[in-house]
């Protein structure tokens, strides 16, 4: 009797301190979704336990099952127990992200809940080929916005000469021929557009996607002019989406 008595108390405790523990849910990403990097998802989740309008919530990113963890966003504000928020998903590879949500009420009183399951996300833009440095430190090429037909991309050159030429070139193929000092791993097929490189180091270049475009692989690289030679970045290919 004696034992069975302690048995029910143990799972009346359990059963207690489990329910008490999940005051917040993760609707989604909650497994087996597939994200693009830099696509906008909607983040979900909801109130188990409605704390009320005291409590606020950080949202948290693993590319590694949860391994390690990076901010999204924090102190997000109560709003009736369902809430959301739209992510710009990070332009990374992985197999295996999760997302965390932590319920405070007060900074030593909270609540998370994870991802039951792994989600993956493929980058919208991949690196290629290696960069000439200037001076020690080689320029940064990124591409913003998800590149879909019809849409617009922009391309962000940082660290680079001020005062300098950028050159922009954009090809429907690869290339790797050893020009002026450095190695271009683009044609010029599509375009080759001279912008002067700002006072902060920096060049942003708007481009329109056609819309027929779609499936068209397409790689650019910057190439900064200097005296007597020039500085190249790493190039950058990517798929045009539909």
């Amino acid at each position: 009797m004696f034992v069975l008595r302690y048995l029910v108390l143990a799972a009346t405790f359990l059963l207690i301190t489990s329910t008490a523990s999940a005051h917040v849910e993760l609707i989604s990403p909650n497994g087996g979704e597939q994200l693009r990097g830099q696509q906008q998802f909607t983040i979900e989740w909801y109130d188990i336990v409605n704390h009320g309008s005291s409590v606020t919530y950080d949202l948290e990113f693993s590319s590694d099952r949860g391994t390690t963890w990076t901010p999204i966003v924090q102190n997000l504000p109560y709003t009736d127990g369902f809430d959301s928020y739209t992510w710009i998903v990070p332009d990374v590879d992985t197999l295996v992200g999760r997302i965390r949500v932590v319920m405070y009420l007060d900074p030593f009183t909270y609540w998370e809940d994870t991802s039951e399951g792994n989600f993956t996300i493929m980058a919208s833009y991949s690196s290629y080929g290696s960069g000439t440095p200037l001076n020690g430190v080689e320029p940064s090429l990124e591409l913003h916005n998800l590149p879909q037909a019809g849409g617009n991309i922009a391309v962000h050159v940082a660290n680079a000469q001020v005062g300098a030429n950028a050159h922009i070139i954009a090809g429907r193929m690869a290339q790797n021929s050893f020009q002026y000092g450095v190695t271009l791993l683009a044609t010029t097929d599509i375009t080759h557009r001279i912008i002067p490189v700002d006072n902060n180091g920096e060049v942003f270049v708007p481009n329109a996607l056609p819309i027929g475009a779609v499936g068209v692989t397409v790689y650019i690289q910057a190439v900064i002019a200097s005296a007597p030679t020039f500085s190249a970045t790493a190039g950058v290919q990517f798929m045009i989406l539909p």
